[in-house]
């Protein structure tokens, strides 16, 4: 039997994002949990990141909008301009951002999962 014809979808919100060295372009994406084709973009917005003095505060910037909302999402997703080691960054082009992991991005933003991605990794 083919559930995904006689099961409700529910869309979830996640956050997608690209962060380099000039710009970040960070969104948030309802997504069904039935069918994996079927998104929609709640907002969309690129902030410079040199404006910001690490990625959490960048991120958190971005996210306050929807604290409180049905829009704030559950995880995120975010390629970086730079190497990744163990859902973490050292370094991003151009910026002097400190080290941060996933897992404390996921508990200081209160999302379920936060994954880093390599910007190239991330297109492919």
């Amino acid at each position: 039997m083919d559930h995904s014809k006689t099961s409700t979808s529910v869309k979830r919100p996640i956050l997608v994002g690209d962060i380099g060295g000039s710009n970040a372009r960070l969104s948030i994406q309802k997504i069904s949990d039935v069918y994996h084709g079927e998104v929609d973009e709640v907002k969309t917005e690129i902030l410079s990141s040199p404006d910001f003095k690490d990625i959490k505060t960048l991120l958190k910037t971005f996210l306050k909008q929807f604290e409180g909302t049905e829009n704030y999402p559950f995880i995120a997703v975010i390629g970086i301009c730079g190497p990744i080691v163990d859902n973490s960054f050292s370094i991003i082009a151009n910026l002097t951002w400190p080290k941060a992991t996933g897992e404390e991005l996921a508990k200081e933003l209160n999302l379920k999962e936060f994954y880093f991605l390599n910007d190239m990794e991330s297109i492919g």
